[in-house]
Parts: structure tokens; sequence; C-alpha cells
């Protein structure tokens, strides 16, 4: 009995380990097979886009699976090395947003040859620049493509965004405006673009010198602070602790402090930078 039990398990796991190298080897092939997604969103330009299609390095079957335009499939012929999607006869309109979907094997990944006539590119020529009643005012000529414009200034010794406006993306001339903040003395202003290239696109500068009065910082640089924090005005603000860690910001004349832990800390203000001692 004992020499028959031991047969039938040794038997049974035999059994169970072939089968688990098979379910390996089927887990191993839908690996393979299975399909990936490139997803990219552009704008109709009326050229036409074409694609590297390399072989998969394990099936040595070409790369693509299938192309989806705007939830359509394209009727394209997939077994070759260079691939041209059609915009052109597809009665699109200039600037019509799409959307590209490559699927695509995982062992291999898919090209742009030409991703300029899809993707946008920043290109924008400014055609007139100012600041009137706190207010910018900016106009563009050239633009290829719907991209986003940040709106840039100087301050606390560094450039910051203060706003965004997408772009339409026409090369006739266009006009924006944005609200924004202006501190004391000089302000400078920029306007950015990137584009997929991650290369940015910027305008000249623009400066306004504001009549505003400096504010002020009670008490002074560097000194005490038991609970609260007081400015001659109204002001945006920014605490940072003493390793540089941002805390809060806001905009107001009085600041609580009384909350923070006993300790250096570093205070950005209207166009200045100091610090004070929370006792």
């Amino acid at each position: 009995n004992l020499t028959l039990q031991t047969f039938n398990f040794m038997t049974f796991y035999t059994e169970l380990n072939k089968h688990f190298h098979i379910l390996v080897v089927l887990v191993i092939l839908l690996n393979f097979n299975a399909v990936a997604q490139l997803n990219f969103y552009g704008m109709n330009k009326n050229e036409n886009l074409y694609l590297v299609n390399p072989r998969d390095t394990i099936s040595q079957t070409f790369c693509i699976d299938s192309i989806i335009l705007n939830s359509k499939k394209i009727d394209i012929q997939l077994k070759n090395s260079i691939l041209e999607v059609d915009f052109v006869s597809k009665n699109l309109q200039d600037n019509e947003v799409l959307n590209l979907k490559i699927f695509h094997k995982r062992n291999c990944k898919p090209s742009m040859v030409n991703p300029e006539v899809f993707i946008p590119k920043t290109t924008f020529e400014i055609a007139d620049f100012r600041y009137t009643n706190d207010t910018l005012r900016w106009q563009t000529r050239n633009e290829h493509g719907s991209l986003m414009f940040y709106v840039e200034q100087y301050r606390w010794q560094n450039w910051q965004t203060v706003g965004e406006i997408q772009g339409t993306g026409s090369a006739d001339l266009q006009t924006y405006t944005l609200p924004v903040k202006i501190h004391s003395g000089v302000n400078r202003f920029r306007i950015k673009q990137t584009d997929y290239t991650n290369v940015s696109r910027f305008s000249d500068e623009l400066s306004y010198t504001s009549t505003i009065p400096e504010v002020l910082f009670l008490p002074v640089d560097g000194a005490k602070v038991s609970r609260l924090l007081e400015f001659s005005a109204p002001t945006e603000y920014e605490i940072y602790d003493y390793f540089g860690q941002f805390i809060i910001s806001g905009f107001a004349n009085i600041v609580d402090v009384s909350y923070l832990p006993e300790g250096t800390y570093f205070l950005k203000f209207d166009n200045s930078i100091a610090s004070f001692t929370r006792r």
C-alpha cells in the first residue's frame, strides 16, 4: 500500500509539472503577441504623415497591427517598413483636432518620420506686446498648430508662470489678453511656448515700471515673530522653511504664522525676499 501511494503521488506531481510548463509557455506566447498602443493628439495641416514600421524582434513580423484616426480604422497596407497615413484625401478641416491611435506589438515601437505635419510646432512671431490696465495684450503671426501660451513674470529671482492661454494655431494675426498682478518697481514679462521637441520659444521681454509704493514688511528682515506678519499693503506672499520647502502662499496684508514650529523661515513678498524667526 505504501508503494502504491508513493507511485500515485509521483505520477500526479509529474503531470502537474508538465501542465505547469505548458501554462508558462502559453503565458509567454500571449505576452509576445500582446498589443501596445501609442496615442497622439494633433491638428490637420493637410499634409500626410509617414511612420517607421519596424519588425517585431520576436515574431519578425511588422510592428504595427492597426491605425485608428478619430475612432475610425484606417485602411492601409501594414506590411511595409514605411507607412503613409493619408490625411489629405479624408476631407478634414484645416486645424481640425485629430486623435491618432497606433496599435503595435510590445517588442517594437513605431515612430514618426515627419511629426511636424501632425504635432503642433512652435513658430509664433510677436507682432505687438503691451501692458495696459492690469492686462497683458499680445498679437501673434505664423502660429503652426494650437499650442499653449504660457505667460511668465520675473519675480523673486525667477521666471514664474502667471497664466496660460491656448493658442489658435492660425498663421493669421491673432490677439490674446490676460489679466496679471504687478508689483512695485520694474515688472518683466515674456511669452513662452513649448512643442513636442521640448524646446521652448520665447518672446522678447516686456518691461513695465509700476508706480505702486514698495511694500514694507513688519517686523524687519531677520526679526523674531510670535504670531503675525504684517505688510504695509496687501501683497502676494510665499513662505518657505529653512531648507527651502514650500509651506504656504496667499494674498494679504496680515498673515498668521502662530501655527508654525519655532525656527527660521524665508518670506517672498511684493518683489522682495526676507527672512524671519518664529519664536
